[in-house]
């Protein structure tokens, strides 16, 4: 009779070790999925706020205010930043980041085919957006 009793006793932790184990392991993939969830929205917000300044500067220009270098200059950071948190996220946007950054580096040294040819026009990175908020 003793013997079963401390079969029971031992099976019975053994079985606890394993549903902590199991709870550790849930809990551990919840925190994983939370801290790429958040991954995700601040790449998303980098990119939200990347194409808004940029699209607050352009229209700016089309409304007649001289080019702001030091402005290019900040647009060349933030899309570089962009670049970086979209790495693991969407390879091709990051990329496109990238091209942006370098664009705003030197804006004058492109020419509306260059454009065109690596993407880098504002209204496909806004459709790119929208369709990463879907996911």
């Amino acid at each position: 009779m003793n013997t079963n009793i401390t079969i029971n006793f031992k099976l019975g932790g053994l079985a606890k070790s394993i549903i902590q184990f199991i709870d550790y392991f849930k809990q551990s993939k919840n925190m994983i999925e939370y801290e790429e969830d958040q991954k995700y929205n601040l790449a998303l917000i980098a990119l939200q706020s990347a194409s808004n300044e940029t699209r607050l500067y352009l229209k700016s220009i089309a409304n007649g205010k001289a080019q702001n270098s030091k402005k290019e200059k900040e647009l060349s950071t933030l899309w570089k930043t962009v670049g970086f948190a979209l790495r693991g996220i969407d390879s091709e946007l990051s990329k496109i980041s990238f091209e942006k950054s370098d664009y705003w580096l030197d804006p004058e040294s492109y020419n509306l085919v260059e454009i065109g040819e690596i993407n880098l026009d504002l209204n496909t990175v806004v459709k790119e957006i929208k369709l990463l908020l879907q996911r």
